[in-house]
Order: structure tokens, then C-alpha cells, then sequence
């Protein structure tokens, strides 16, 4: 059986327990393992919670698809 390391948990895990890629030298698997990888995922900006008393304004330099907090977040906007 054909086992691979993952990248960030550094265990020793069969073929199967990594998603794969195409690219320019063909279909091979990706570096983390699918279990490694799931909990990397960041969550998307449009569904950070709101903190008591934090106040949404547009930014004015970026695009307007942003708004950025009086706490220093920043999010997409809803």
C-alpha cells in the first residue's frame, strides 16, 4: 500500500487519506492530509460574529465589498 507524509501533522498516512490536484506535471496528491487540511480551512470573512458594541464601516481605499470594524476586523460585506 502507498503511504505519503503529511506536511503538517507529520504522520505517515495511506494515499487514500489525501485529496489530489492537477496541474502541470499531472494528478498528484496534496502535501496535508485531508484530516490536517479540514482544520486549516479559515472561516470565510462574511461569517465572523459580531462583537458587543462593534460598529461596521465601509473601506474607503479598498473595494467596497469590505467593511472593517472599530475593533480592527475586517469582513466581507453582508
Amino acid at each position: 500500500m502507498e503511504s505519503k507524509i503529511c506536511t503538517k501533522c507529520k504522520a505517515e498516512q495511506p494515499i487514500g487519506d489525501f485529496y489530489t490536484r492537477t496541474d502541470q506535471w499531472g494528478t498528484r496528491p496534496k502535501s496535508q492530509c485531508k484530516e490536517c487540511e479540514s482544520k486549516s480551512k479559515a472561516r470565510p470573512l462574511d461569517v465572523i460574529p459580531d462583537l458587543e458594541g462593534e460598529i461596521w464601516l465601509p473601506m474607503t481605499r479598498v473595494e467596497k465589498h469590505y467593511v472593517v470594524s472599530n475593533m480592527g476586523r475586517a469582513r466581507r460585506a453582508r
